[in-house]
C-alpha cells in the first residue's frame, strides 16, 4: 500500500506541472503587465508545490522553447508524437 501514496504524490506533481505550464503559456500571450500579474501570481504559488529538482528540468525544457510537460495518450506522448517504451508508459 506504500506505493499508492507515492503515486498519488507524483500525480499531483504532474498535475501541477501542467497547471503551470498553461498558465506561463498564457502569460506569454498577454501584452500588459496588469493582464499577466494575476497568473503569475498563480503560477507563483504553483512553483511552491513543485519539487525542485522536478522544477529545474521544467524551466530548462521552457527556455529552449519546448512544452516541459505532455500528456500521454495510448502510449503516445502528445508532445513529440513518440510512442513510449512499454516499461515507461507502465511507469507512468
Amino acid at each position: 500500500m506504500c506505493g499508492s501514496g507515492s503515486r498519488t504524490n507524483r500525480m499531483k506533481v504532474i498535475e501541477r506541472l501542467l497547471e503551470l505550464q498553461v498558465l506561463e503559456l498564457q502569460m506569454a500571450e498577454k501584452r500588459t503587465r496588469s493582464k499577466k500579474a494575476p497568473i503569475a501570481l498563480q503560477a507563483a504559488e504553483l512553483r511552491e508545490e513543485i519539487p525542485d529538482p522536478i522544477l529545474r528540468h521544467y524551466d530548462r525544457l521552457m527556455a529552449r522553447g519546448k512544452k516541459g510537460v505532455a500528456i500521454v495518450r495510448n502510449g503516445v506522448c502528445t508532445g513529440c508524437r513518440m510512442m513510449l517504451a512499454s516499461g515507461i508508459n507502465a511507469a507512468v
